[in-house]
Parts: C-alpha cells; structure tokens; sequence
C-alpha cells in the first residue's frame, strides 16, 4: 500500500509540472526566434540618457547612437 501512495505522488509531481515544461519550451521558441531575426539587422539605432553623481555634482548627458552593419559604420551624437 505504501508504495501506491509513492507511485501516485510521483505522478501527481510529474503532471503538475508538465505545463511549466511547456512553457519553458514555448519561450525558449520566441528567444531563438528572436536570436534569429537580430543576426539579420543591418542598423540599429538607440538613445542612451545618464545622469551621474561626480565630486557630489549631479551630471547628466545624452547619447544618440546608430551603427550600420553593412557597410560597417558608426554614428554617435553626444547631445548635452
């Protein structure tokens, strides 16, 4: 009787984490998916905003930046 019981929790562990396996599996599809797409950019583009704390002076900047695959190139405009 005992081992049953072990039997039937062991299953009842196994289906309760089949959804979340599923999960898994189904995100792991929308990364490599997007792993994918990213190998195909050819330019990208994006704004970096910082502020930071120097000698006790608040400092703060911003970067715009746009980098080319091909032809290989690289644009950065540094807006203060």
């Amino acid at each position: 009787m005992q081992f049953k019981k072990r039997i039937l929790i062991v299953c009842l562990v196994v289906m309760a984490c089949t959804p979340h396996l599923r999960a898994q599996s189904e995100a792991r599809k929308i990364v490599n998916g997007m792993s994918q797409a990213m190998d195909h950019l050819v330019t990208v583009s994006a704004r970096l905003k910082r502020t930071e704390r120097i000698d006790g002076v608040l400092e703060s900047g911003d970067l715009r930046f746009k980098v080319n695959s091909k032809p290989r190139k690289m644009y950065i405009y540094n807006i203060a």
